[in-house]
């Protein structure tokens, strides 16, 4: 499992987009160039740093190939961990959910209302 089920390039169009609209922004509106670095700056922390976080656990458990079924259980569970990562959730319980994905995937029938239930006690 190399990457994510993700479409390819959506982070490095992300950077470019922020790059060209803080490159014409800079124009317009004089000191506006200065988001563009801070947008990569949360593009590289919401997406690629909780990306790695969860693939390296998944590695860690042997998680290599998902059949049918638990891919179908593993896009919600990956969905609901974006989403908390998303959130501004705090690095150690990013670990934990993925962790808990780790784990259910090891299941012979992985259930993904369990983790979206562990998810919002860890919110908590």
């Amino acid at each position: 499992m190399k990457n994510l089920p993700v479409k390819k390039g959506v982070t490095d169009l992300a950077k470019l987009t922020v790059g060209i609209g803080g490159a014409v922004a800079g124009t317009v509106f004089p000191g506006a160039g200065a988001i563009g670095p801070m947008l990569n700056f949360a593009i590289e922390k919401w997406i690629k740093g909780p990306e790695k976080l969860l693939l390296a656990e998944l590695k860690s458990g042997n998680v290599e190939i998902l059949n049918d079924e638990k891919a179908a259980t593993f896009i919600p569970m990956a969905y609901r961990f974006f989403e908390a990562a998303k959130e501004g959730e705090y690095e150690h319980n990013l670990k934990l959910l993925a962790e808990f994905i780790k784990n259910e995937l090891h299941l012979d029938t992985p259930d993904p209302s369990g983790f979206a239930r562990m998810a919002r006690r860890i919110e908590g």
